[in-house]
This record gives C-alpha cells, structure tokens and sequence, in this order.
C-alpha cells in the first residue's frame, strides 16, 4: 500500500477549494447551458436551426439575470440606506439665526442628502445649516525629550573674524 506524495495532496486539496470557490458558477452555467440546449431542442423539432436558437436563449438569459440582479441589488441597497438612517439618532445643537442671530435650539438627523433649515424664534426667518465634519487623528509622541539639555548640543558654536 502507497501514500500519494504530499505534492499530489496538495494538487488536490487546491482543485477541492477551487471548486468549491466556484461551484456557484459552475451551478448556474450548466442550468443556463441546459435551458439554452432545451430551448436549441424544440427550435430544432419546428425544423428551425439549432445553434442560433441556443445562442439566443444563452444571450437572452445572461441579460435577463444580468439585468435582474442589478434590480435587486439597488433594491436592497435603498433598503441598507433606510435602515442605516432610521438608526441614526437625532443630533440636538444651538445656531445662531443668519439675520438677527438670535440663538436657537435645533435637531436634526445627520443625512448627507437632506437639507436642513430651521425657523428662527425670534424673526421667524428661514436658515439653512451647512455641516462640515472634520476628522483628526489623534497622535502621541514616539519618545519624550529634554530640550533644555539637548538644545546646548545641537547648536554649532563658530567664532567669525571680523
């Protein structure tokens, strides 16, 4: 009884992962190559030829599924954005009136494709709010010095004759 070499394990676990990595692929190309073969079938029993028919219902099928996914990913994309804005949370801030600037108490939900205005109490004025986040990284120092006693040493002490 022989063991295969460790070469021969290693081809074979490697074609193992490479099918199970596209086994999804392989999977819907041969249910779209045998609706095509179906579809070649019965154009070829009304007397019709079989290769343009297959052709057709291959290309006809990748752009049905293409266009669909497309649908239905911008369809759960929409609705990840919904969810992700009704967990935000309101943010509460005082601005100013832009006329009389009088102070106000605001809330809104952070949304970068909403306006948001707000009423002044005072003079009853429409305001826009212009937002701008900036974001700092926060740094720390490597290794901390002593300049009082390193500074002596880095100055060049030169006497210039006149």
């Amino acid at each position: 009884m022989s063991f295969p070499r460790t070469n021969d394990k290693l081809v074979l676990m490697k074609l193992i992962k490479y099918f199970l990595f596209y086994k999804d692929f392989f999977k819907s190309t041969i249910i779209v190559l045998t609706n095509s073969g179906l579809v070649g079938l019965a154009f070829t029993l009304l007397d019709k030829p079989f290769c343009p028919a297959f052709i057709l219902a291959t290309c006809t099928q990748y752009l049905a599924f293409g266009v669909l996914v497309s649908i239905v990913s911008q369809y759960l994309q929409s609705k990840v954005r919904l969810a992700e804005l009704d967990s935000l949370e309101p943010l509460s801030t005082i601005l100013q009136c832009a006329s009389c600037t009088t102070p106000n108490v605001t809330t809104f939900v952070p949304d970068q494709q909403e306006r948001v205005e707000f009423v002044c109490d005072k003079c009853e004025g429409k305001n826009v709010v212009s937002i701008n986040f900036t974001v700092a990284r926060v740094t720390e120092f490597i290794e901390p010095i002593q300049v009082s006693q390193n500074i002596g040493n880095m100055i060049p002490t030169q006497q210039f004759k006149n």
